[in-house]
């Protein structure tokens, strides 16, 4: 009865994550986006010799908008 019940808990709280996340996206996720959308990859470092890389290729293989409009969406 124990293990139902943590499950059960678990999945509740794993559905209310899906539902807060959809409706509030983490700001990396619009970094992603964006990154996809202007079709370039983006190498960060956090420590010494430790980072993340952003693998932004745009599916269509060119980026969806000029550098241009990019400048004063996001001003």
């Amino acid at each position: 009865m124990i293990t139902f019940v943590i499950f059960g808990i678990g999945v509740v709280d794993y559905v209310f994550q899906m539902i807060v996340a959809i409706k509030m996206p983490p700001a990396y996720v619009e970094f992603q986006d964006l990154c996809s959308v202007a079709n370039i990859s983006v190498l960060m470092f956090d420590e010494y010799l430790s980072g993340y890389y952003v693998h932004g290729k745009s599916p269509t293989g060119g980026s969806d908008l000029s550098s241009e409009y990019l400048c004063l969406a996001f001003e």
